[in-house]
C-alpha cells in the first residue's frame, strides 16, 4: 500500500473536478450524477501533495499503463492542474512515460521528471490558438518524488 500524502482525518479535500464525495446516484440534494466511471481502468490513484509558492494541494491522480505497438506499455499519470482550473474549467494534465522519465512503486508511489501546465489562460489575455511564446501558459512547473511534487 503506497504512502498517503495526506491525511483524512486531519483535513479536507476540496473537489474542484468531478462528482467529489457528497454526489450519489439518485440523491436529490446535489444532483444525479452518472453511474460511469472513467478512471475504472486505472490501476493506481495516487495522492500526490503539492506545496510551494501556488499554495498548498493534495491532488488525486489515476495512473494507467498503455498498451503500444509490439506488446509494449508505457506509464500514462492523469491530473487536474491546482493552478489554473476552476470548479467549472477543469484543466486535465496528461503526462506519459515515454515523454518524461516516470516509476511507480507499490511503497513509494509514484516519481515523475520535471513537467508543467500546458494550458493557456485567457485571464492573462492570451488568445486560444494565437502565437504567445509561452506567455499567455500556466507557470505550474512540477517533478514529483514519491507522491510530493516539488516547484522545478
Amino acid at each position: 500500500m503506497p504512502k498517503t500524502a495526506y491525511d483524512p482525518a486531519r483535513e479536507e479535500l476540496n473537489f474542484i473536478a468531478g462528482d467529489g464525495l457528497t454526489h450519489v446516484h439518485g440523491s436529490e440534494e446535489k444532483g444525479i450524477s452518472s453511474d460511469t466511471r472513467l478512471t475504472k481502468n486505472a490501476f493506481a490513484h495516487p495522492m500526490i501533495r503539492y506545496s510551494g509558492k501556488f499554495g498548498e494541494y493534495v491532488l488525486e491522480g489515476d495512473l494507467y499503463q498503455m498498451p503500444l505497438a509490439a506488446g509494449k506499455s508505457e506509464l500514462m499519470l492523469h491530473i487536474i492542474c491546482p493552478v489554473c482550473s476552476t470548479p467549472e474549467t477543469p484543466h486535465a494534465l496528461r503526462v506519459t512515460s515515454s515523454m518524461k522519465k516516470m516509476e511507480y512503486d507499490n511503497t513509494r508511489g509514484v516519481s515523475v521528471e520535471t513537467f508543467g501546465c500546458t494550458w493557456e489562460l485567457p485571464a492573462a489575455g492570451s488568445t486560444p490558438g494565437a502565437l504567445q511564446f509561452g506567455m499567455g501558459l500556466c507557470k505550474w512547473r512540477v517533478a514529483i518524488e514519491n507522491n510530493r511534487a516539488y516547484d522545478a
